[in-house]
């Protein structure tokens, strides 16, 4: 997934306005897998999301939980 320009513009200006870096190129590093559920209640507006089996993985380690 690629940051759209606008989000791009946003970062850049985040950065620079808080940290004073520069956006420099941004390149994936890591990634995260899951399985999600959902639990709605049919009368109302609540609902409870869980997420099992997470993997986060980048080029040398990968850790689950």
């Amino acid at each position: 997934m690629q940051l759209n320009r606008e989000a791009t513009s946003f970062l850049a200006t985040l950065l620079d306005d808080h940290y004073g870096m520069p956006l420099t190129a941004l390149v994936p590093v890591m990634t995260t897998e899951y399985r999600r559920g959902t639990l709605v209640n049919p009368h109302s507006s609540e609902r409870v999301t869980a997420d099992v089996a997470l993997v986060c993985r980048d080029a040398s380690s990968e850790v689950a939980g």
